[in-house]
């Protein structure tokens, strides 16, 4: 797969994890309004999105077609490690404008903003240390 093609199927996932997560929120938003269920919206919606995105890199985007509890358990804690860095980042913008604007629009608009930035620095995070035996399917 050429460069272009692998940067639209990375960016096609990210929106993908992206709507679950998102969604996610709002179905847990549902209960209430206050600051607990709204830490608990977006822990629901993070993890939602991080077990959606880590199935679709690894077979997807990084070609990692070994199976097994071990292998997969090790990868995904390393996985999981890169995105709760990252996570800081989805979260930080996220939270920023729902304390500025207090509206839904801007709260999501924050999370878009949060989770592409996030994605971007995943992405190099995961390559090199993630699936870092893995070539990526890059033609030439």
């Amino acid at each position: 797969m050429k460069r272009q093609g692998l940067a639209l199927r990375y960016a096609a996932f990210a929106a993908i994890a992206m709507v679950v997560n998102v969604t996610m929120q709002h179905s847990v938003l549902q209960f209430g309004n206050t600051s607990a269920i709204f830490v608990l919206a977006m822990s629901v919606g993070t993890i939602a999105g991080l077990m959606i995105k880590y199935v679709l890199d690894k077979f997807w985007i990084f070609d990692d077609q070994e199976i097994g509890l071990k292998n997969d358990g090790w990868k995904f804690s390393l996985y999981t490690a890169v995105g709760a860095l990252t996570t800081i980042i989805f979260w930080s913008a996220e939270a920023a404008c729902w304390w500025v604007w207090r509206t839904e629009l801007m709260r999501d608009l924050g999370a878009a903003i949060g989770l592409t930035i996030g994605y971007l620095v995943k992405y190099r995070l995961d390559k090199r240390f993630v699936f870092a035996g893995h070539r990526v399917r890059i033609a030439p």
